[in-house]
């Protein structure tokens, strides 16, 4: 493949050393081979962006909760689970932003399932534009009317739809939610589907890629712009990027 595609750290993960979702990780998966970003934001109970996946914070912390009714001074006191002896700790959006601003390209998936999501929409348009640096950014989701309100905050911050079906509701839906990026699952990708894709102008970034013979399959398809991962730095060998030793 004559470009190859980024290598993106899925949930900042990096030989799942340090908690997913940190600033930590994430640059130990930039050293590891990654080449691009991926991490979930969340609104947590104080209102700020956060950077983390889960609803409930049961997983990732020693207490029992729900996220949105967890305010950011609670976060900040809670050390995220991992294997490494180092505390890390949830990073706000800004935090995260203003640490890897002008670096390497950062997909933002925007955990927001509820059909009105205006106000999450303009919180992560603007920390985007705050950076001075928006064309490194861009936001997907499996909710395609949040995206189209992305759009409508500022069309030009890129935008990636989430699935793991292309089926008829999506094909129809597409003209309408207008996104930059197909965000598809690997197990859809097909001769068939990137005829699709490409009859779509659509360029793919495709998850989750974590196995030799998926980054097989996908090598041959020129419309992939990128793959997320698990383990990127096991993967990044088969794209001939930086291989981790």
């Amino acid at each position: 493949m004559e470009n190859k595609p980024l290598i993106i750290t899925h949930r900042g993960r990096a030989d799942h050393i340090f908690a997913e979702n940190t600033i930590e990780a994430c640059e130990l998966a930039l050293e590891q081979g990654a080449t691009a970003l991926e991490v979930d934001v969340r609104f947590c109970g104080s209102g700020e962006l956060v950077v983390f996946h889960d609803l409930l914070i049961n997983r990732m912390t020693n207490k029992a909760g729900m996220l949105f009714s967890t305010s950011l001074n609670e976060l900040k006191k809670l050390p995220l689970v991992s294997t490494n002896p180092k505390p890390t700790f949830t990073p706000t959006l800004k935090e995260f932003i203003d640490h890897f601003k002008n670096t390497v390209p950062i997909n933002l998936d925007a955990k927001v399932f509820t059909p009105i999501a205006g106000q999450f929409a303009k919180y992560i348009v603007r920390a985007i534009k705050a950076s001075g640096y928006r064309e490194q950014f861009w936001v997907s989701s499996f909710n395609p009317v949040f995206l189209r309100t992305v759009k409508y905050c500022s069309e030009d911050i890129k935008t990636g739809y989430l699935f793991q079906k292309f089926n008829l509701l999506r094909k129809l839906s597409n003209p309408f939610f207008f996104v930059d990026y197909w965000h598809p699952e690997i197990a859809i990708i097909d001769d068939k589907f990137i005829e699709i894709a490409k009859k779509n102008g659509k360029e793919l970034f495709v998850w989750t890629v974590n196995e030799p013979e998926e980054v097989n399959h996908i090598l041959k398809y020129d419309c992939i712009k990128g793959v997320i991962s698990d383990f990127p730095h096991k993967i990044n060998k088969y794209f001939g990027q930086n291989p981790a030793k």
